[in-house]
């Protein structure tokens, strides 16, 4: 799943990139290593985490990626990467026994990154998400959220810990929408899988309060957010869109289904909703965005790679998020 989530990823930027109006936009492969577990983009360059550690391209040529550096990191055996400002955030601890350790590095210059601090007071193998929000950093570890003053890169500090489910079940993605944080969460503990979001007030990071519990019909793999719209990737496969403008009312307006087995991962890239679902030996991506001249409910589509299906919205309410 780790290899299409990359290919996503990639063939996502490769729409998002200029190209000439009488070319059709046609996606850009480079020599990527096949541990590649997350991949980011921040202007003219492309991170990227794998076995091999931080790697950074150079994407203004979006014809030509060329590679920057790379930066060797040990227990790279599974990452999540986060970008904002002149840090990367490098997270490592979701393989069983794997012991969990958070790392920030100095991207000022993209040629010579830097580890300038880490933090290692984390759950053993069960941390699955994070985001950073300012000098707020969240992850989703085990059935909780914690929360990071990294104001100070080189002295991260812990501010909270709030479990917002029973244990054992498990957060895997995270989402924010200015001082409200979302946790997409799976059910561990009965026969059947079971998932929800929980919406939860971080305005004071020290004092995180829940607000919130919405239950899902599946089980949840992926979550993004454009303005107050969360859209949730199910494993089972679905997109489910979310209206979360108030946090403690979240209602479903649309669910998208995609004729896989397997699990859906989704992208926002401003008012773009990437979808991608893998189905073993075949997968679908779907790039959509705001039809203006179709009203609030239509979805525009175009080629991205892969088998491409058309991505409707019922007319049962839905919109989309800039609509009105």
């Amino acid at each position: 799943m780790r290899s299409f989530v990359l290919a996503f990823i990639v063939a996502a930027g490769a729409v998002l990139a200029p190209s000439p109006a009488s070319a059709a936009p046609q996606p850009v492969v480079a020599d990527l290593f096949s541990s590649t577990r997350a991949v980011r983009i921040s202007g003219d360059i492309a991170y990227m985490a794998s076995t091999a550690g931080l790697v950074i391209y150079d994407v203004s040529d979006r014809s030509n990626p060329q590679q920057l550096s790379q930066l060797f990191l040990d227990r790279s055996g599974s990452l999540t990467l986060e970008i904002s400002g002149d840090y990367a955030y490098v997270l490592s601890g979701e393989i069983v026994y794997e012991e969990a350790l958070l790392r920030i590095i100095d991207i000022s210059d993209p040629l010579a990154p830097r580890i300038v601090g880490e933090f290692s007071d984390l759950m053993e193998s069960r941390v699955h998400a994070m985001r950073v929000n300012g000098t707020t950093l969240t992850l989703g570890e085990g059935n909780a959220i914690t929360l990071l003053d990294v104001s100070d890169p080189t002295h991260p500090t812990k501010l909270a810990s709030l479990p917002i489910i029973s244990d054992p079940e498990q957060i895997v993605s995270l989402a924010l929408d200015d001082s409200t944080l979302f946790a997409a969460w799976v059910g561990l503990g009965d026969q059947a899988l079971t998932g929800g979001v929980t919406s939860v007030d971080i305005s004071d990071p020290s004092a995180p309060t829940p607000i919130s519990v919405f239950a899902l019909e599946g089980t949840p793999s992926s979550m993004t957010s454009i303005g107050d719209m969360l859209y949730v990737g199910e494993t089972l496969t679905a997109v489910v869109a979310l209206d979360a403008s108030d946090p403690a009312n979240i209602v479903e307006v649309d669910r998208i289904d995609f004729p896989l087995t397997g699990q859906v991962d989704v992208y926002a890239e401003g008012d773009r909703l990437f979808t991608g679902a893998d189905g073993g030996d075949s997968g679908v991506l779907r790039v959509c965005e705001r039809d203006s001249g179709g009203g609030p409910c239509r979805l525009h589509c175009r080629r991205a790679g892969w088998s491409v299906r058309p991505f409707r919205c019922r007319q049962s309410g839905a919109r989309v998020p800039g609509s009105h």
